[in-house]
């Protein structure tokens, strides 16, 4: 997991869905804003794709453990991504190519 500090205080940025940059995949919804002096993750998956809260936390930690490697190539980004429903079945290699 990651620490307190990489993660994303939405509650604390409330323009930051309007002021990023906007990116649609088939698994995920990301919104990246550049030119920050910390990374910073947030992992969004709803309730309304998968419902049991079990499936909701191992579906972010395996997510947040991809990022974790990628952490490196990350420089000064704040990313958030809003996941869909097709992601729980999804392997962790395919997760890495997208």
């Amino acid at each position: 997991m990651f620490s307190k500090k990489s993660k994303l205080p939405l509650r604390q940025e409330s323009d930051f869905f309007k002021k990023s940059q906007k990116h649609f995949s088939h698994l995920f919804f990301s919104y990246v804003q550049k030119k920050h002096k910390t990374n910073q993750v947030l992992v969004i998956v709803p309730k309304k794709n998968i419902q049991k809260a079990v499936w909701r936390n191992q579906v972010k930690r395996r997510i947040y453990n991809l990022l974790k490697v990628e952490k490196n190539f990350m420089k000064g980004i704040h990313l958030a991504l809003i996941l869909r429903k097709d992601i729980k079945n999804i392997s962790d290699s395919r997760l890495r190519k997208s």
